[in-house]
């Protein structure tokens, strides 16, 4: 197993379609047992995101916030795109409660 995979998603990819891929991805990450995790959180998958093409509702983002809690690392959590202005700050807020409560 190399060390980076891609999972690529259509266009207009939802909860089921992101969560399903982020499955794969966890596996991959535990066979490679790292020591730590470094998450780039890009809350341009929002469904409302108007720049984004991925269709995730905020109860995905808090799924996606619970299952990468689930490694029980230490954790850098670097946030990157999203330009929902309105929602942002919520979806944010929404995946790191998900992730802290994990």
């Amino acid at each position: 197993m190399g060390f980076h995979e891609n999972f690529p998603l259509a266009f207009g990819t939802g909860d089921d379609g992101y969560l399903a891929a982020l499955e794969k991805a966890i596996k991959h990450i535990a066979e490679f047992a790292p020591q730590f995790l470094v998450v780039s959180a890009g809350m341009d998958i929002y469904s409302a995101d108007p720049l984004g093409k991925i269709r995730v509702s905020r109860s995905g983002i808090a799924e996606i916030g619970a299952q990468i809690a689930k490694f029980d690392l230490p954790t850098a959590i670097i946030m990157e795109g999203g330009y929902n202005t309105e929602d942002l700050g919520m979806n944010v807020a929404t995946f790191l409660a998900a992730f802290g409560a994990g």
